[in-house]
């Protein structure tokens, strides 16, 4: 099942589900296909960087989420993703067999791509 949706509604999807991680962040970059942003945890103020790649070509959305210092965070970072990721799911109404097949369920990194065509 695959389906073609246009940038601005990725665009969208994307800033809507970012409001509504509970985290402090603050917006770097706002392109059409690219947006960067840095999260600061609300007790010990990590910082990750976090950025999103809208290719309308492939019909991706990419993201990728770091931590700019150390090596650990107690999952933090992770949470946040996926939190973001099953936000997205849900405004972009990908399924499960979407997620899985994206590579996004069950992942071991904090760097995924959602499908989005």
């Amino acid at each position: 099942y695959q389906r073609r949706v246009h940038g601005e509604a990725v665009r969208s999807a994307v800033l809507t589900s970012i409001q509504t991680v509970p985290c402090f962040y603050t917006m770097l970059v706002d392109e059409p296909c690219y947006m960067a942003f840095t999260f600061r945890t609300r007790l010990m103020k990590f910082v990750d960087d976090v950025e999103f790649f809208i290719d309308e070509g492939k019909g991706l959305l990419h993201f990728r989420s770091a931590s700019r210092v150390g090596y650990g965070d107690g999952g933090l970072n992770r949470k946040r993703m996926e939190d973001f990721t099953r936000k997205y799911a849900n405004l972009m109404k990908l399924d499960r067999a979407q997620l899985a097949t994206a590579g996004l369920l069950h992942s071991n990194s904090s760097s995924c791509r959602c499908q989005v065509m």
